[in-house]
């Protein structure tokens, strides 16, 4: 199965977007991904980064309302209108990596982090 197959079937929220745009992110982030590391895995770790990627992009086109969208794409975890308070959850704190807390801001991203640890052995003892 190619990458851009495994996208759609796991990610139909992109739907709307054509072939060619997904097929452009799939290019962008290819060196992002190695083809070594995740062997067998390799495609469905490509698509669910680019998925995340997308998400985390705003592409998926279902959140027309600001707030929802940037609770999905920032972490927001409470927001107040009076007065305006916003208040952000933070992944980075219980030990993630930058790049991991990244990651947890989507199923996709999430997805991807369970396959990654899945095909690399850590060095931890």
């Amino acid at each position: 199965m190619d990458i851009l197959k495994a996208f759609r079937l796991i990610a139909p929220e992109f739907d709307a977007i054509k072939d060619k745009q997904v097929k452009n992110y799939i290019c962008l982030f290819s060196t992002m991904v190695s083809r070594e590391k995740f062997g067998q895995q390799y495609t469905l770790a490509m698509a669910y980064y680019v998925a995340h990627k997308m998400k985390m992009h705003g592409l998926s086109g279902n959140e027309d309302d600001a707030r929802t969208n940037a609770a999905v794409n920032m972490g927001v975890a409470s927001y107040s209108e009076g007065g305006t308070s916003i208040s952000y959850a933070n992944p980075a704190s219980s030990g993630s990596t930058d790049t991991d807390a990244e990651l947890t801001l989507t199923v996709y991203g999430i997805e991807y982090m369970r396959i990654l640890r899945s095909c690399i052995i850590s060095a931890v003892i």
